[in-house]
């Protein structure tokens, strides 16, 4: 995603973003859904 707070947090060498139709952030909500399960 390109959200403000990932540019501030995140080093640019380590985040790429790319929009949620590219189907590469599939994984990413994937773990997201995994932790908010446990918690």
């Amino acid at each position: 995603d390109y959200w403000n707070a990932y540019q501030a947090v995140i080093p640019s060498e380590q985040h790429r973003p790319v929009g949620k139709e590219t189907g590469e952030t599939a994984h990413i909500e994937r773990w997201n859904n995994t932790l908010r399960q446990h918690l």
